[in-house]
C-alpha cells in the first residue's frame, strides 16, 4: 500500500518516497515537498524562507534535511542565499546535534573553499608579497558581494575547535587544511 501524505488540510494522491515511510512526520514530508514537489509553482525566495525556518525546528532531523537543501544551493551560488540565512546555516554550527554541526560547518567550507580559496592563489605565492598587494589580489580574484557574505566561516571553523568532543577537532583541522587555505593546486595558481 502506498502511504498518502496530509499536506494544508487536503489529502493528496502524493506517495511518499520509502525511506520516508519508515518515520514520517509532517515537518519533514514539508520540507521534501517544498523542495521536490513546490519548485515549479513556488518562488525560490518562499522555499529559501521555510527551509530557513526549519533550520530552528525542534527535530533534528528536520534541520539536517533542510540544512542540507541549503547548503546544496549555496554551493552552486552563496548569493543566492540572504544574508540572514548564511547567518543561519552558521549558527547550525553551533547546534546541539554533532551531525547537524559537521553539516554546517563542511557545507559552509565548501561554499568558501569553492568561492574564496579556490580562486587565491597558493599560500607559497604571496611570500614576500607587502599586505596591500595581497588584499588588492583578493579583491581582483574574489567577488566582494561572495567575500562579505561568507567572512563568517574562518571565525566559526575556529570556534568550533572548542567542542569537546575529538572526531569534532580532527573535522576542524581537516576543514583548515582542504578548505579554507588557498591550495597549492588551486584555479587562481593555475592562471597565473
Amino acid at each position: 500500500t502506498t502511504s498518502r501524505l496530509l499536506f494544508g488540510g487536503r489529502w493528496s494522491g502524493l506517495a511518499l518516497p520509502s525511506a520516508m515511510q519508515s518515520r514520517p512526520s509532517i515537518a519533514s514530508l514539508k520540507v521534501q515537498i517544498y523542495c521536490n514537489i513546490l519548485p515549479s509553482i513556488l518562488t525560490i525566495g518562499c522555499i529559501l524562507d521555510f527551509l530557513t525556518k526549519r533550520l530552528r525546528d525542534p527535530d533534528a532531523d528536520i534541520r539536517l534535511a533542510a540544512l542540507t537543501r541549503l547548503v546544496s544551493l549555496g554551493a552552486a551560488n552563496p548569493l543566492s542565499l540572504s544574508l540572514a540565512t548564511t547567518e543561519e546555516v552558521g549558527e547550525r554550527a553551533k547546534d546541539k546535534k554533532a551531525e547537524v554541526r559537521k553539516v554546517a560547518l563542511g557545507g559552509l567550507c565548501k561554499m568558501y573553499a569553492v568561492h574564496v580559496s579556490g580562486k587565491l592563489p597558493p599560500l607559497s605565492a604571496v611570500h614576500g608579497k607587502k599586505a596591500s598587494g595581497i588584499a588588492a589580489d583578493v579583491t581582483r580574484l574574489v567577488d566582494a558581494d561572495v567575500l562579505e557574505r561568507l567572512s563568517c566561516v574562518p571565525g566559526l571553523v575556529v570556534k568550533s575547535w572548542g567542542y569537546p568532543d575529538l572526531p569534532n577537532k580532527h573535522f576542524v583541522v581537516q576543514l583548515l587544511q582542504e578548505c579554507l587555505l588557498p591550495a597549492a593546486g588551486s584555479a587562481a595558481a593555475k592562471n597565473d
